[in-house]
């Protein structure tokens, strides 16, 4: 890694017109990309809900969704958005908010193949229209109509859950091959605290890779339950989400002001 390093470095000192596509860099990956279909992260969380379908998969007030439902809510979301036209490789934006829809639709846009990209409704309205425009978004997913107004705003075609859900005269989903470790699975943008918030476009591969190694390296077991706190904008939430669902684990989902320190 170092020598890649020093390479690197070099070229660029001695043309610093080159694009970083253009260097082949020698050394292999610390985890080699995995390539067998079944560890795609949301084939691996489909092989769960068919060995223990009536686990707990998501926990809130006032309900549950077995690995069974949230297996069958993954499917009709992919089912519907594929009726509107989303394509595989295609940037989708989601409204997020701590929604059993949430966990749906990121697992619907990973079946399709399409780029997941959270917007978290806290942001100031002007980060959001800052990360559309770089990411050159043009849908966005409203989990909820009083999310409506804000999504109107935007210069995408707003797609609502409730037409998600509604039946499909023909609901059959073409099967792509989304196993390929370098397309990529999702949007992030980082914080924008030396600058400008830039986007990191995370490949399947590496997600694969984390849901792979995270549950090892932590010790996570199907009877463990996680509290989502991450930021949907923040990379972390990916980690609190995916992994455990890999492991046939229980997420549980509260409002953030359920979450704040004090009594």
């Amino acid at each position: 890694m170092w020598d890649d390093f020093q390479t690197l470095a070099q070229r660029f000192l001695a043309d610093q017109e080159l694009s970083l596509a253009s260097f082949a860099l020698g050394s292999p990956p610390i985890f080699p990309l995995p390539v067998r279909k079944p560890s795609m992260a949301h084939m691996r969380i489909s092989e769960k809900a068919a060995e223990t379908p009536e686990a707990t998969a998501l926990r809130w007030q006032g309900g549950t969704l077995t690995y069974r439902q949230l297996e069958t809510l993954a499917d009709q979301l992919a089912r519907s958005l594929f009726a509107k036209g989303v394509r595989p490789g295609e940037m989708v934006a989601v409204l997020v908010r701590p929604d059993p829809a949430w966990i749906g639709a990121l697992l619907a846009l990973l079946r399709l193949g399409s780029i997941y990209l959270p917007l978290d409704l806290r942001h100031p309205p002007e980060r959001i229209a800052q990360m559309l425009a770089q990411s050159c978004c043009k849908r966005v997913l409203v989990l909820r109509r009083e999310d409506e107004p804000l999504a109107l705003s935007m210069p995408t075609q707003s797609l609502h859950l409730d037409d998600l859900l509604s039946p499909l005269p023909d609901s059959r989903l073409v099967s792509f091959d989304v196993t390929h470790p370098l397309a990529p699975a999702y949007c992030i943008f980082t914080s924008g605290s030396t600058g400008m918030p830039k986007g990191v476009l995370v490949s399947q591969g590496a997600l694969a890779n984390l849901c792979a190694q995270l549950p090892a390296h932590f010790d996570m077991q199907p009877d463990d339950k996680v509290l989502l706190f991450a930021s949907p904008g923040f990379d972390a939430s990916i980690a609190e989400v995916l992994p455990f669902l890999c492991i046939g684990a229980c997420l549980q989902l509260a409002p953030r002001e359920q979450m704040m320190p004090g009594p």
